[in-house]
């Protein structure tokens, strides 16, 4: 059986330390690409 894994990287202003309470977490998925939504 395989085993795949995938990873959220954050990325803007959350990674640069610029974030308040109000602010969203920009986020991209790392996958094999096969995976579908």
């Amino acid at each position: 059986m395989h085993q795949y894994t995938a990873k959220l990287l954050p990325f803007g202003s959350y990674v640069l330390d610029l974030r308040s309470n109000s602010s969203d977490i920009d986020l991209i998925c790392v996958c094999p690409n096969f995976i579908q939504r």
